[in-house]
C-alpha cells in the first residue's frame, strides 16, 4: 500500500539538523503527500532556520525530556529517529547510555499514540555477532534501541537502517589531515596520501559508501512511500562499494593529481588511546575479524537503496537520471575536486 497523495502525513524527524536527518528533511518536502516536523534543541540555529525556510515546522526539543518527545510527535503518522552516539554524555560510563536515550524516545512516541511506522537509523548488533570478541559500543546500543523499538509491539513497522561510511567525510579538511592529507593536502613527495588501516583481514575489502546529500534523504523518503513493504527489513543504505585503494585511484584519475594509499600498520597506537580513537579502534577490531563483513549477516548491496533512491527522487519530482545513486566517481567528482582546485590555486 502506497501513501495516497490527497492525503497529507506528518513524519516526525528526531535530529533534523545532523548529517543524516537534515537530508531526510529536504527530501520529504518535496513531496506533498508529507508534513515535516524537525525536532532540534535549538530552533534559532542556522540549520534549523533553513529548514523552516523550506517549509518545515520546527519544534524544540531534547530527547532526555519525554514531555518535549511526546508534545514533538503527538499527531505524526510516520518518525525518523537517529541518536547521536558521540554525544559527550555517553563518554561516562557511569552516565545514562544512548540506549536509554532511545528507549525515552521510543516510550514517548508510544504515549503520543500516533505514530504508526518508524524508521530508525540502527546498526549491527557487532557484540552478537562476534561473539563478545570485537564489539563496537555505538553499534550495539543501536541495535538494541531497535529491538526496543519491535519488541514494543506497538508500531505498524519498524524499519531499520544500515549505514554505509560517510563518503561526505572527505569534504572536512580536519579529517584530511587526520587521514594522513588525502584528499586535499599532498604531502613532502607530492600525493594526497590515505594513511588508514587495513579493511578487513587478508587483503583490502571493498567497503560500503553513502553519500547523505546526494542518496540518503531519497532512500529514507522512498521507505515512507511503501513502509508495510519494509517493515522489519534491515536496509542497507549504500551509494558505492569501494576499497580504499580504489577511492584513491578515482581520485586520482578525475583530479589528475598524485593520490596513494598507505595501509596504517600499528593501528591500534595509530587513533591513540582517547574516547574517538577507542572507539574507532574497536570498528577496526571489527573488521579484521569479519574480515570486512561491515553489515555482518546483511549483504553489502546497492540493490534496495538503488530501488528506495529512485522512489524517493521520483516522488519529489526528479527526471530518471537523478533517480540514480550517485557513484564515487561521479562524487569525487563534483564535492571534493572544485575543492582541490580552490585549495591549489
Amino acid at each position: 500500500m502506497t501513501v495516497p497523495l490527497d492525503t497529507p502525513k506528518t513524519i516526525t524527524v528526531y535530529g533534523a539538523t545532523g548529517y543524516q536527518g537534515g537530508p531526510v528533511v529536504r527530501s520529504l518536502l518535496k513531496n506533498s503527500a508529507f508534513r515535516v516536523r524537525a525536532i532540534t534543541r535549538k530552533p534559532g540555529s542556522e540549520a534549523a532556520k533553513a529548514l523552516r525556510e523550506l517549509g518545515a515546522e520546527i519544534v524544540q526539543g531534547n530527547g532526555w525530556n519525554k514531555e518535549d518527545m511526546v508534545s514533538a510527535f503527538s499527531g505524526s503518522w510516520g518518525a525518523y529517529v537517529n541518536t547521536d552516539s558521540d554525544g559527550s554524555c555517553f563518554w561516562d560510563p557511569n552516565s545514562p547510555t544512548e540506549f536509554d536515550l532511545g528507549r525515552n524516545i521510543i516510550d514517548a512516541m508510544i504515549e503520543a499514540g500516533t505514530v504508526k511506522h518508524l524508521v530508525y537509523s540502527s546498526f549491527i548488533d557487532s557484540s552478537a555477532f562476534t561473539n563478545g570478541q570485537a564489539g563496537i559500543i555505538a553499534a550495539d546500543m543501536k541495535a538494541k534501541i531497535e529491538r526496543y523499538a519491535k519488541d514494543s509491539g506497538y508500531f505498524e513497522t519498524v524499519c531499520p537502517l544500515y549505514q554505509g561510511w560517510y563518503m561526505d567525510i572527505f569534504r572536512r579538511q580536519d579529517y584530511a589531515r587526520a587521514l594522513g592529507g588525502f584528499p586535499y593536502f599532498p604531502d613532502d613527495d607530492g600525493f594526497r596520501t590515505l594513511r588508514v588501516p587495513q579493511w578487513g583481514a587478508d587483503k583490502d575489502m571493498a567497503l560500503p559508501w553513502i553519500s547523505l546529500e546526494d542518496d540518503y534523504g531519497d532512500v529514507v523518503h522512498g521507505i515512507f512511500l511503501e513502509p508495510e513493504n519494509f517493515d522489519g527489513r534491515v536496509i542497507p543504505v549504500v551509494s558505492d562499494i569501494r576499497t580504499y585503494p580504489e577511492v584513491v585511484e578515482l581520485l586520482q584519475s578525475v583530479s589528475g593529481q598524485k593520490a596513494r594509499y598507505e595501509r596504517v600498520k600499528d593501528w591500534k597506537a595509530h587513533f591513540g588511546d582517547s574516547h574517538h580513537g577507542r572507539q574507532t579502534r574497536s570498528i577496526y577490531e571489527y573488521g579484521r575479524f569479519t574480515n570486512g563483513n561491515f553489515f555482518g549477516d546483511t549483504p553489502v548491496s546497492t540493490e534496495v537503496a538503488s530501488y528506495l533512491k529512485a522512489k524517493g527522487a521520483e516522488a519529489r519530482g526528479k527526471g530518471p537520471e537523478e533517480r540514480k545513486l550517485i557513484t564515487m566517481r561521479e562524487w569525487l567528482e563534483k564535492a571534493v575536486v572544485p575543492q582541490m582546485r580552490e585549495l591549489d590555486s
